[in-house]
């Protein structure tokens, strides 16, 4: 078996079981070239047996904010096997090696979209955030004109740098929130595979409070505008773009959007019940190397610690065991503890639900109460409280 990138010959191939695994309605699709395949940003890997692709999955290497600090993080995306070749190990067998090479360049956290949650789960990815999906008549923002301030203005491709400023100014406080590159931008948010967008930046003083990214489609029962971003540096710019939102009555029917979970959506309407809201599971973290991840982790500058973990990770053996993790001052050291070593842990935890705690998707509490944290004592437990507070996390940028 090999584990490779895929080379300029095998692309057709693997775009090929791309659309059989996603695009399976569209059926057989030809391509008279390299050049008519879909642009793709990511890197492209392929498992091969006796020279023949069986599997295959993208990586994508992005900067992420965890705890208000900038990593990067191994995103894993289109992993699919042709039906005749499943439930043969390829899967397990080309995440395994994605997390080796996401080691080997220093991406010690991994993220994806799970098609199914558990099927990830046996793998050690885990939810990393909920979100809140609305659903509403535009004409239910209205609210938000009196706030009305500022400017809006459209946006074109070579106007992605105004974007992320606001996207670095958000990603202090919301974890995961991704800092993309120009490609992105101008691939990904002003245009993709199911159509162009409509961006617009609300602007006061000079400066750029926030954007709005959206489509508006034809569902037969009337047209619906939908939001694929919307991103504020602060509440006076949110409150600006839903009244843009809310501008589109005479022309839309419907308005759906996507929030973080515990947004204030529902207290801001006037009347909450013409709302539809629903609480969707998000996407899934997973750390790639515990020793790195822990002290690479930023902790209160105050705060001295000495907690020895005993992860359980049946996936990437370089996790399964005892780590030692020492903050002195905030600055921290872990190191992998040799078997055999007989230090009696003061934490059990595996390594999905480790994953929570490290991005701030759950607190100490939440993870012993939902997940398989265990901690041995009141003070082991308030030591870790204050190492790892809970965060708002959301990622919010598809691949």
């Amino acid at each position: 078996m090999e584990y490779r990138a895929i080379a300029e010959s095998e692309r057709e191939a693997f775009r090929h079981l791309v659309d059989q695994a996603f695009y399976p309605e569209q059926g057989p699709r030809e391509y008279d070239s390299t050049a008519d395949l879909p642009t793709r940003l990511s890197e492209r890997r392929g498992l091969f047996e006796d020279g023949r692709l069986r599997c295959i999955c993208s990586h994508y290497f992005h900067t992420a904010s965890i705890r208000g600090e900038w990593w990067t993080v191994g995103g894993v995306a289109t992993v699919a096997t042709p039906p005749e070749y499943r439930r043969r190990g390829y899967v397990s067998r080309i995440l395994r090696e994605t997390l080796r090479e996401y080691r080997e360049r220093d991406a010690v956290v991994s993220a994806l979209w799970p098609f199914d949650h558990g099927f990830y789960r046996q793998y050690g990815w885990a939810m990393s955030n909920r979100a809140a999906a609305y659903r509403l008549d535009p004409s239910a923002l209205a609210f938000a004109r009196e706030a009305t301030d500022g400017e809006h203005r459209r946006l074109d491709l070579d106007d992605w740098r105004t974007l992320r400023s606001v996207r670095d100014a958000v990603g202090a406080d919301l974890g995961l929130t991704i800092r993309p590159g120009e490609g992105w931008w101008r691939e990904r948010v002003f245009r993709r595979w199911d159509g162009s967008a409509y961006v617009y930046a609300w602007e006061r003083d000079g400066t750029t409070g926030g954007y709005l990214v959206y489509t508006v489609a034809d569902t037969g029962e009337g047209r619906e505008l939908r939001v694929r971003d919307i991103c504020a540096r602060d509440h006076d710019a949110y409150l600006n773009l839903l009244a843009l939102l809310s501008n589109h009555d005479a022309q839309t029917d419907i308005v759906t959007l996507e929030r973080p979970a515990g947004s204030d959506l529902l207290d801001l309407v006037p009347d909450p019940e013409a709302v539809e809201c629903r609480i969707e599971p998000g996407p899934s973290v997973r750390i790639v190397d515990v020793a790195r991840a822990l002290e690479r982790l930023p902790y209160p500058e105050n705060l001295n610690a000495r907690v020895t973990l005993d992860v359980t990770d049946g996936f990437a053996e370089w996790n399964d065991g005892l780590f030692r993790l020492s903050v002195d001052d905030g600055t921290a050291t872990c190191r992998q503890l040799p078997e055999g070593d007989g230090a009696a842990p003061d934490v059990e935890t595996d390594v999905g639900t480790l994953s929570q705690v490290l991005v701030g998707y759950h607190g100490i509490e939440t993870a012993k109460r939902v997940g398989s944290l265990a901690v041995d004592g009141d003070d082991t437990g308030a030591t870790l409280a204050g190492l790892f507070p809970p965060r708002r996390v959301y990622l919010r940028d598809f691949f």
